[in-house]
């Protein structure tokens, strides 16, 4: 489905808060433009146009596309640009709807709902909690998808096993271009290779919520207070990382894990991922499956801290969204085992 030329999407690393408010206020400054499906058209030299105004546009945006006309992403990505296209000029008639486009630095890269109405992350930056600023500030990654900012607290810490320490911290994540909106985590660092994880939302989470009857400053305000009064859980993360050591992950587990990190990135990497070949990979799913007790399960030889830090490490030679998603499997590939 993908024209030869396409704009690509751009992501960069900050120093600093100050440089990332900077970043955000030029480089990545985000505009909309409201039209509607059917007044949309794309060409194979990487431009759409709506309503005489022209941009070039990029992969996630052809996925958006596709998604509005409804078409499996399966089906979209086996055929060529003009069948495509052909597909995209039919049915956007039947799903004549109002959409907005997010276009950062004059690419398109998105298209939304007409209500569409996210969080800036200027203001975020611009009102965070005072004790955040007593903590370090690990990075802080700027792209077209989004932003993350992540933190930790030197006071927070856990050790596996002796001298691999892992510090907890908070990261905050947002998007203004239609992907995954504002939400902070609980978040863990390793020291020893800098592999980041975030912890699933039942070790506390802040969301982003637009109650439309409040100002949009009254909406801010109140998720800052909210993460103002979020915790790291010293306790929680001791309980979490004082018995990965010594569990190997079971079989029906590594086909599910593979199965979600499939989802992400493709098979051949899974497998890299996670130490394990594909015929290995093949003779695992034919046991499972043809199991007679599907509620039996056995332990492999994959244990599962080292395969929480294979997926993390993995993480970092990915782009924005996919790393996220992968640190988020990650962390929750520990926080799902059971208590001692």
């Amino acid at each position: 489905m993908l024209p030869k030329k396409l704009a690509t999407e751009k992501e960069v690393l900050a120093n600093s808060l100050e440089e990332s408010r900077d970043f955000l206020e030029t480089e990545f400054k985000v505009s909309y433009f409201d039209t509607s499906l059917k007044d949309i058209e794309i060409f194979e030299d990487g431009a759409v146009t709506a309503e005489g105004k022209s941009w070039p546009y990029t992969p996630c945006f052809m996925e958006s596309l596709a998604k509005k006309i409804r078409m499996p992403m399966h089906y979209a990505y086996r055929i060529d640009f003009d069948l495509f296209k052909k597909n995209f000029d039919i049915r956007k008639q039947l799903e004549c709807t109002g959409v907005k486009l997010c276009i950062s630095h004059g690419v398109a890269i998105n298209v939304c709902k007409t209500i569409y109405s996210p969080a800036r992350s200027v203001d975020i930056i611009n009102n965070l909690p005072e004790k955040m600023k007593d903590w370090n500030l690990h990075e802080v990654r700027l792209g077209d998808m989004g932003v993350e900012i992540s933190w930790c607290n030197d006071m927070i810490t856990v050790e596996p096993r002796q001298g691999d320490t892992i510090l907890g911290g908070v990261r905050l994540s947002n998007s203004e271009t239609g992907f995954r909106g504002l939400k902070a985590s609980v978040f863990t660092l390793r020291l020893a290779c800098l592999n980041g994880a975030i912890f699933s939302d039942e070790q506390q989470v802040v969301r982003w919520s637009h109650d439309r009857r409040m100002t949009y400053s009254k909406n801010i305000d109140n998720f800052c207070k909210e993460l103002n009064l979020l915790e790291i859980p010293q306790a929680e993360l001791t309980r979490i990382y004082s018995n990965v050591l010594e569990r190997h992950i079971s079989d029906k587990e590594i086909v599910n894990l593979w199965r979600r990190i499939r989802r992400v990135v493709e098979p051949q990497i899974v497998d890299l991922m996670l130490g394990i070949g594909s015929r290995e990979r093949q003779e695992l799913f034919d046991h499972v499956r043809e199991r007679e007790d599907p509620f039996v399960s056995e332990a492999t030889r994959l244990n599962t801290y080292e395969i929480h830090n294979r997926i993390t490490a993995a993480a970092k030679d990915h782009s924005l969204i996919k790393r996220r998603r992968l640190e988020e499997i990650g962390g929750n590939l520990i926080c799902s085992l059971p208590l001692n």
